[in-house]
């Protein structure tokens, strides 16, 4: 891959551009339904994983109907809830599932290739203790150190200028920008076209 001579700033698309969000989220249910298998006692026509995966799909696209983005705290909440099992033994059958398993092939050599002469913001959807903890364990987080993360709903509330101050800055350590929708991609795009500054989008 051949880099610019001059710093970029590469604005990264976490999801689905570097870590494959969809069978991150598959193997969730996967682990979910197997949990709800062994727990549940529900007659022997309905004990077969299926039935429990299609359950557990079931909740997250209710929970979707008036929320767009679910924690895995909420879906842990909405199954321990229906099923009067422990909220944290939930949890912790989601943590099982290592999303470094799912990250594409070399995207460690690739954010760590383009760090090293360039400025990085990484941007993702979700919740900042879901996005947090992806970025982390999936080992993103090793490559990126010293890096700040903020919630994209607080930049807009102050009309971005903790954002326009580390455009200003010298030292520009890596962003992790959490949104809960991708209506923002744009004005970050705008903020950094304001202050010229030449930015590569990678997007899914």
């Amino acid at each position: 891959m051949i880099l610019p001579n001059s710093p970029y700033v590469f604005l990264l698309d976490i999801d689905n551009a570097f870590i494959d969000t969809e069978k991150l989220r598959s193997a969730i249910f996967h682990g979910l339904a197997s949990y709800l298998n062994k727990r549940v006692d529900s007659g022997e026509e309905k004990t077969h994983r299926g039935y429990w995966l299609k359950i557990v799909s079931h909740f997250y696209e209710e929970m979707r109907k008036t929320n767009q983005i679910i924690s895995m705290d909420e879906l842990s909440d909405r199954i321990s809830l229906h099923f009067k099992l422990p909220q944290q033994e939930i949890f912790q059958t989601i943590m099982r599932v290592d999303p470094k398993n799912f990250l594409f092939a070399d995207s460690l050599k690739l954010i760590e290739e383009l760090g090293k002469n360039n400025h990085l913001v990484f941007y993702t959807e979700g919740t900042a203790r879901d996005q947090i903890l992806k970025i982390e364990r999936s080992g993103i987080g090793q490559k990126i150190l010293g890096y700040q993360a903020f919630r994209l709903e607080d930049l807009r509330q102050h009309n971005y200028d903790l954002l326009k101050d580390w455009v200003d800055t010298d030292e520009k350590p890596p962003l992790v920008l959490v949104d809960s929708n991708k209506k923002s991609l744009k004005s970050l795009v705008e903020v950094f076209s304001e202050a010229r500054m030449p930015i590569v989008l990678v997007d899914d």
